[in-house]
């Protein structure tokens, strides 16, 4: 779950703009490209791809959103293994769904050891691919599918923030990116229980 601001347009004809990536034995991401979300899931080893591609566009730099994504590989639903909410709602309109490629065996390589995963960027041999913007409040919940609420509420009718108080997981943080000069080290990494 994460807080995503873009400080230029995208115009219909723009590359890769990575949010965060990935780097195994395919590209796992969430991407804008031509304004679409790209949801990549890496699941398998053999570099194979399942990917979510919303038939929606987010182009307005002035708006801050909610995203929030689940991966449920053992869930029995196809539509339900993997999940992009924006704003508490649930995105149900795409242009690619091949989430039924999503097995109880696949991978998404988020929280593996050994591979390299980057925010604000691709991970990998794309990692020239930079997101243009800003982030905040960037959760990473380790082992379990846990609701959009739990983050952000609606009040006076405007979705909002709010404090995570669940568990994190074996692996799961926060990354608040507040304001270093009055915060220090702590602005950028918040530990959770976890090292």
């Amino acid at each position: 779950n994460f807080w995503l601001k873009r400080t230029e347009p995208l115009a219909a004809s723009d590359d890769y703009d990575s949010v965060w990536g990935v780097d195994g034995p395919g590209t796992t991401g969430f991407t804008f490209l031509n304004g679409q979300i790209y949801l990549f899931v890496n699941y398998d080893t053999g570099g194979n791809q399942a990917r979510l591609i919303t038939n929606r566009v987010f182009r307005d730099p002035s708006a801050w959103y909610n995203f929030h994504v689940t991966f449920d590989r053992a869930n029995g639903t196809a539509a339900q293994r993997l999940r992009l909410y924006v704003n508490g709602v649930e995105e149900t309109s795409f242009a690619t769904d091949e989430r039924s490629n999503i097995s109880s065996s696949s991978s998404s390589g988020w929280n593996v050891s050994g591979l390299t995963a980057a925010i604000n960027r691709r991970s990998g041999a794309s990692d020239s691919r930079y997101h243009n913007g800003y982030l905040a409040q960037f959760y990473n919940i380790d082992g379990a599918v846990v609701a959009p609420t739990e983050f952000a509420e609606t009040k006076d009718g405007v979705w909002i923030p709010k404090a995570y108080s669940g568990s994190y997981g074996n692996n799961g943080w926060l990354l608040p990116f507040a304001n270093a000069a009055s915060s220090g080290a702590s602005a950028f990494f918040s530990d959770s229980g976890n090292s």
